[in-house]
């Protein structure tokens, strides 16, 4: 009878084990603004960063808005399988005409099957360090919320200035609306970073908030007229805080995460590129972020294109991510 139940502690072990090491999915959001593939391959070295640290999680979705003549629709790249698979807008329900990345986060609770704990990095962030997602988990258990706050009138009057609300207004009166609903003496601040979310818990907040809900979810006006018209990490942490009472931690910049951003670099002459390429070299070599986030001229397709700076960064995501992952075509 000893080695029949040592097999069945064996079987039992493996099983609870490998059910409690994929408890979670990852939501990756991500669009085709040009109708050029080439120009947002970043995603492919973002699942190959995944593979690379070897990631533990049950099912990756990435979001997509349907194909529109030539312009988005789903990574052609890559092939579906059974843990990853393409979501699009539509089939979530989403009836408005663009989904602009604050809008998007508010579908997530309807995508079937989500676990009920789950990750949403955007298609532009790479995993350095496996430890971003265990201390997540860790902060989560012990009921932490890990952000950036910041004095609201560091923004607010520049924003309130603007005569017309483009997306960095929106984006912006959409973190201080959230964090003001709740009476959050500074705002979440939504920064480049991978989020932990609870998906019952959204589901609670769309029940209590079902205004801040539709107004953020439609857009229907292009002026900041709606108080309720929030970002959704923004109002998830602050609720999490104030009404929930879990602790606020500090995102620490160049340990949990680190950013290089290329905006401008469209404008500078070829000397300053390869200067200022240099200084991100530099940056990248000596970072220990457990996350970083690629984005600006050059980088992403929805922002003006810089030959130098695409050939550094895809030459440098080569290096590091050199394998590629089964979902590649």
């Amino acid at each position: 009878m000893e080695p029949i139940v040592s097999i069945i502690i064996l079987l039992l072990f493996y099983f609870l084990t490998n059910k409690r090491e994929k408890p979670y999915d990852i939501v990756i959001t991500w669009v085709n603004l040009t109708g050029d593939i080439n120009d947002y391959i970043e995603l492919k070295y973002l699942l190959r960063s995944l593979n690379k640290h070897k990631v533990n999680y049950r099912n990756i979705y990435i979001v997509h808005r349907e194909k529109d003549g030539k312009m988005f629709g789903y990574p052609t790249y890559l092939k579906e399988d059974n843990r990853l698979k393409f979501i699009s807008h539509q089939s979530l329900g989403c009836q408005w005409e663009i989904g602009r990345a604050c809008q998007i986060p508010y579908l997530f609770n309807k995508i079937p099957g989500l676990s009920k704990i789950f990750f949403h990095i955007e298609d532009d962030q790479f995993i350095m360090n496996k430890r971003v997602f265990d201390k997540l988990l860790l902060e989560y258990k012990n009921k932490q919320i890990k952000t950036t706050l910041i004095n609201y009138s560091k923004y607010e009057e520049v924003l309130y200035s603007k005569v017309r609300y483009g997306g960095e207004q929106q984006w912006m009166f959409g973190q201080m609306n959230a964090s003001k609903f709740f009476g959050m003496e500074k705002y979440s601040f939504d920064i480049h970073n991978i989020k932990l979310y609870d998906r019952d818990i959204l589901d609670d907040m769309e029940r209590l908030y079902p205004k801040i809900w539709n107004d953020s979810i439609t857009l229907i006006n292009p002026l900041p007229a709606s108080p309720f018209r929030c970002n959704l990490w923004s109002l998830y942490s602050s609720y999490m805080m104030s009404v929930k009472g879990w602790k606020f931690l500090q995102l620490e910049n160049n340990d949990d995460y680190m950013e290089i951003h290329t905006n401008g670099y469209s404008k500078k002459k070829e000397d300053e590129i390869k200067k200022g390429l240099e200084g991100i070299k530099k940056k990248l070599e000596n970072s220990k972020a457990d996350l970083l986030n690629l984005q600006g001229d050059g980088i992403s397709g929805e922002y003006p294109k810089v030959p130098l700076v695409r050939k550094f960064i895809i030459d440098y995501l080569e290096k590091i991510f050199p394998d590629r992952t089964q979902w590649e075509k």
